[in-house]
């Protein structure tokens, strides 16, 4: 009885998920970790481009 009653207790599942998710984040940071750097690099030098065009 106390086992199935634990069970089926879902308090706390959420934190469980949201720490889940945080983690497969991290994890996909730092796969791609240098695609990540050259697309904001990139981002960066075509705005500096534009600002000296002007």
């Amino acid at each position: 009885m106390l086992l199935k009653n634990l069970w089926k207790d879902e308090r706390g599942m959420g934190i469980i998920e949201i720490a889940i998710i945080i983690v497969i984040i991290i994890a996909l940071a730092l796969i791609f970790k240098t695609q990540i750097e050259e697309l904001i690099n990139n981002i960066f030098n075509q705005i500096d481009t534009k600002v000296l065009g002007i």
